[in-house]
């Protein structure tokens, strides 16, 4: 019987904090399959201060809370074999309030086809 190879899917989303903020999200973003690896990239945040990274599921369960991610840098998790199903919200959550608009980009690959 025939069987599709694995499919690896890389899933950019822009979470902004808007000014004097200390928290950012992205809601009702669908993501099907297990998540292998998460790559954070975020400008230099005010005071230099580092991001955490939430994921919910659709009823406002956690699925994945990251370590620190460095300001002004890219933090990437591997090893990962988490499975996510539906819609989900992820939230970055800064260490202390920003002075300006700021965005930064989590990029997901999720293994799909499995």
């Amino acid at each position: 019987m025939y069987q599709s190879k694995p499919t690896r899917l890389k899933v950019p989303i822009t979470i902004a904090f808007a000014t004097h903020t200390t928290v950012a999200s992205a809601t009702l973003v669908p993501i099907n399959g297990i998540l292998k690896q998460i790559a954070v990239k975020c400008p230099a945040m005010t005071a230099g201060v580092n991001t955490v990274l939430t994921i919910l599921d659709d009823d406002g369960d956690t699925l994945y809370t990251s370590g620190n991610n460095a300001s002004a840098a890219t933090t990437v998790t591997t090893s990962l074999a988490t499975a996510l199903v539906g819609k989900h919200t992820l939230t970055l959550t800064a260490a202390g309030a920003q002075d300006a608009d700021k965005a930064c980009v989590v990029k997901l690959y999720v293994a799909t086809n499995l």
